[in-house]
């Protein structure tokens, strides 16, 4: 999700979409059917095509995000000039803020079909993932109603004609149709937001597709009266959107969640240590599990439910049957269908790749890899497909398979480097054979996968994060040190920076090289991190190499306090200890180490590290 704070310009973000034939009748509701956006699942991004000078990239569907954006990775890839934003206007999210933001001219755009020119966009924030270039934003996306229609992979924009207060829910058959009532949108509040009630009370909910999972805000949970502490709440890690930090989560138990007239009982739902403008976001979960139809012509969301569980918090295990939410009131007469969609028998192999890629982001794996099957056999020369299905085999755990359609894939295209580094990181969780024509071990295949990656990505790209996690596994410390410096300084504003800064810090101090640049990481890190303990002990390395040993005492004991027991706090410690002439205490800190894990000396002595 993204907003804007303070200020909110249009920047001459308009789309114009010509009117399409109509399916329309003398008279009752009809819907005419705009545009049509392909969306392929990355995971739980909902990702659609778009061209941007010319070149082909993927952008990520943000219903909660007031305007579109490109990363900045992307700008600097198209060598786009960048300028000021109008004062005041500041990019925002979960995640906090991130800084006062810039703006850059796309000469030319093309978005479901449409060629557009001169488009702005704001740049800046974290990247989204799954290699988008961005996203797209209510300021594309509010200049007609809106259907989500995830689980088949598929995004029409739609203008009714004549339909007043008519259901829009013109799919629903039978199915039980809810409704709910949002408030009236502008460029200034362009979002889709409602009330809802939680075991009870009253809440706010926006429709955020840009949201991975649903998120309920820490003080709407509170007044409900669910709390970190409350039987069943279980901490879940943290989530990034797009300002600078990271958000702490807890898996909560919820007797009852009624949004219009669904109600969906006895679940768990995520929870955000944060506060914003709205109570709650229904994220990509939600949009997955049902088929929504967001009409800003009268104000009201339209959903039907898909099956399955609502909240992907539930379970990392591929989905159970589960029980419907329950059934809402009868709906008033529908709309007249749209002009006809692709019927299942006509499907093509990219119709079958969406819709298999949406089974996946809800863990429905038969389904998924039946769908990327039939894919691959109707384009048996289309990497992405094998690359796609090879993501579900990982998932399952059958990393032969998996091993396979990653291979394929970069034999039809050598310079796929997602391919190489999943192919490279299956080979160093698994150890693998080296496949044929690979040089001899499986370390060996794994670093020129990983070296091929290198020469490949752009120097800009999100995925170096990855490559250097890779290389690092794989023992390559100084190769890994390379790839994070390349991605920190083309990621200034990302919520991952602090995690990079520190991961730069603790690798260079492994080393022992660049101690003076390793101590800079660190410093910023904490600058930016809520959470200081592994970049305390980081420092504390540092300083021990720098035989500055009082001060990296003092490290090491602070990152123990937020992580106690830390293996290599006390280790580090252990030797600041005994170089100071302090044995018994030193020594008392080492064997409580060697408690912990039982290699530490081993693996510190590799790195030149022994009292």
């Amino acid at each position: 999700m993204v907003w804007l704070r303070r200020c909110a310009y249009l920047l001459g973000l308009v789309a114009l979409l010509g009117p399409r034939a109509p399916a329309h009748a003398a008279s009752g509701c009809t819907l005419e059917k705009l545009a049509e956006l392909p969306v392929t699942m990355a995971g739980q991004r909902a990702l659609v095509p778009v061209t941007l000078n010319g070149s082909r990239w993927s952008m990520l569907v943000d219903s909660g995000a007031a305007y579109s954006l490109l990363t900045s990775e992307t700008a600097a890839q198209l060598g786009l000039r960048l300028e000021e934003a109008p004062f005041g206007l500041v990019i925002g999210g979960v995640g906090g803020a991130a800084s006062q933001a810039q703006v850059a001219t796309v000469a030319r755009f093309t978005f479901a079909d449409i060629p557009l020119s001169n488009v702005q966009f704001i740049v800046g924030g974290s990247a989204p993932g799954g290699g988008a270039a961005g996203v797209l934003g209510q300021n594309l996306l509010r200049i007609a109603d809106v259907e989500y229609d995830l689980a088949n992979g598929v995004i029409r924009l739609m203008k009714p004609v004549h339909c007043a207060r008519a259901s829009l829910a013109y799919w629903a058959g039978k199915l039980p149709v809810s409704a709910l009532d949002i408030e009236p949108t502008s460029a200034r509040s362009p979002w889709a937001v409602g009330t809802a009630r939680l075991d009870g009370r009253r809440i706010s909910v926006m429709f955020d597709s840009g949201a991975s999972t649903s998120l309920l805000m820490r003080y709407a949970a509170e007044r409900a009266g669910i709390t970190p502490h409350s039987p069943g709440v279980v901490a879940a890690g943290a989530v990034m959107g797009v300002g600078r930090g990271l958000v702490q989560t807890w898996r909560a138990p919820v007797d009852e969640l009624q949004i219009g007239t669904e109600e969906i009982r006895h679940t768990h739902m995520l929870v955000g240590d944060l506060s914003g403008d709205f109570d709650l976001l229904l994220g990509v979960d939600f949009f997955l599990s049902h088929h929504i139809y967001i009409a800003n012509s009268q104000h009201r969301v339209y959903f039907t439910y898909n099956g399955g569980p609502v909240f992907s918090v539930l379970s990392a295990a591929p989905l159970a049957a589960a029980p419907p939410p329950a059934a809402p009131p009868a709906a008033p007469p529908a709309a007249a269908p749209p002009a006809a969609g692709v019927a299942p028998e006509s499907m093509d192999a990219e119709d079958f790749s969406r819709r298999g890629n949406a089974f996946a982001a809800r863990r429905d794996y038969a389904r998924a890899l039946a769908d990327l099957s039939r894919a691959c056999e109707l384009a048996p020369d289309e990497p992405n497909y094998f690359y796609q299905r090879g993501l579900v085999y990982q998932s399952l755990a059958q990393s032969a398979r998996a091993m396979a359609d990653f291979s394929r894939a970069i034999a039809l295209a050598p310079e796929d480097v997602d391919a190489r580094v999943s192919r490279a990181m299956l080979r160093l969780s698994i150890g693998a054979p080296a496949a044929v024509g690979s040089p001899g071990a499986p370390l060996a295949a794994a670093l020129a996968d990983l070296d091929a990656a290198d020469r490949y990505a752009s120097a800009q790209a999100d995925i170096r994060l990855r490559i250097a996690s890779a290389y690092a596994h794989a023992g390559r410390l100084s190769a890994a040190v390379h790839q994070l410096d390349l991605w920190t300084a083309a990621h200034p504003e990302d919520a991952r920076l602090a995690g990079a800064l520190n991961t730069s810090c603790w690798d260079r101090a492994l080393l022992g090289t660049q101690l003076e640049r390793a101590l800079s990481d660190c410093k910023r890190a904490l600058r930016l991190a809520s959470q200081t303990a592994p970049i305390l002990q980081s420092r504390g390395l540092v300083r021990l190499r720098l035989a500055q040993y009082k001060r990296s005492i003092a490290d090491f004991t602070a990152a123990l306090k937020g992580v106690p027991n830390s293996a290599w706090s006390l280790y580090g410690r252990g030797w600041d200890e005994l170089r100071l002439g302090r044995v018994a205490a030193g020594r008392a800190d080492i064997a409580a180490a060697m408690a912990r894990e039982s290699d530490i000396t081993e693996l510190a002595r590799s790195y030149g590290l022994a009292p």
